[in-house]
């Protein structure tokens, strides 16, 4: 029996170990323990007729995007210092850039908090019905799923993957 944390079915929602898959010779069973009544998803492995593997980089990139917005906010608030020196606080410019730098500041933390980085997706497919499974792609974890699983699924699966490109 294999088991791993932090692996979440059909969406990624945050870095939690309320969520955990569990393989065994007979079954794979998803556990997500982060509501109040736990649902819990059961996939015979004889019924498993397809499995991809994927990356999904749709959650990457945001670090960046804030950074330029803490870089706006530092030339904003470098702006403000003189008219707070100089105790000017209500015209206009200087209203504007205490607005602009607290704008560019909360973009700032707001992207900063989005990043998710790079996921780790495993779809299989049994009875008509796909599953998808995400994971931080620094996890090992579906390497380890992939290899308890009989070589016939996951090889034939790889060779549909391959045909089709």
């Amino acid at each position: 029996m294999y088991e791993a944390t932090n692996v979440h079915l059909g969406d990624y929602t945050s870095e939690s170990d309320k969520q955990r898959i569990t393989c065994t010779d007979e079954e794979l069973r998803h556990v997500n323990r982060e509501r109040a009544e736990p649902s819990i998803e059961t996939i015979l492995i004889d019924e498993i007729s397809e499995i991809r593997r994927d990356v999904d980089k749709s959650q990457a990139g945001f670090e960046r995007i804030g950074y330029a917005f803490a870089a706006f906010g530092l030339v904003f608030s470098f702006m403000i210092v003189p008219f707070v020196l100089a105790g000017v606080l209500f015209t206009p410019i200087a209203g504007g850039s205490f607005l602009s730098a607290g704008l560019c500041w909360y973009g700032f933390v707001m992207f900063y908090r989005m990043e998710r980085g790079t996921l780790d997706v495993l779809e299989i497919r049994a009875n008509d019905d796909w599953y998808r499974f995400f994971t931080r792609q620094e996890s090992a974890a579906f390497d380890e799923i992939l290899s308890r699983l009989p070589d016939d699924v996951v090889n034939g699966s790889i060779a549909l993957d391959r045909a089709g490109q």
